[in-house]
């Protein structure tokens, strides 16, 4: 399935979005042992939240810092994981600014790379997604 064909699906769906999108993935963590889910009970309705376990965030954060920090080739798992890091702000809790600099020169280079067309797509739906989902989720 492609990448456009599933974002489209979840575009169109507007209000469903956050709910089934991010309860599907979170579900699939859950049953991989990756994170925990704890439910919340609302005065309208339940919300699960997912609670990462911190082994697994080591292992992410290790494993982004190896491959970026480090000469040598970086997977496009890594380079799509390091650019939701990057975007969404959390990569300053794990990073140093020298760190989260170097990072960000790295996602540039393969971004504007030849091999990295479609890290690029990738990377640009991801950022389409960051600006979109506030909305989404706010009805509009």
């Amino acid at each position: 399935m492609k990448l456009e064909y599933i974002a489209e699906k979840y575009v169109f769906a507007f209000n469903k979005l956050p709910d089934e999108l991010f309860k599907s993935i979170g579900m699939s963590l859950v049953e991989d042992g990756y994170v925990t889910v704890e439910s919340n009970s609302g005065l309208f309705k339940n919300k699960d939240r997912f609670i990462p376990e911190e082994k697994e965030v080591t292992k992410v954060v290790e494993k982004l810092r190896a491959e970026f920090l480090e000469e040598g080739n970086v997977t496009d798992e890594v380079i799509v994981l390091g650019a939701l890091f990057h975007k969404s702000g959390l990569i300053k809790q794990y990073f140093s600014k020298y760190e989260i600099q170097k990072l960000g020169d790295r996602l540039s280079e393969i971004k504007n790379s030849e091999a990295g067309v479609i890290v690029k797509q990738i990377m640009d739906y991801i950022e389409l997604w960051i600006a979109l989902i506030p909305a989404l989720g706010s009805g509009v």
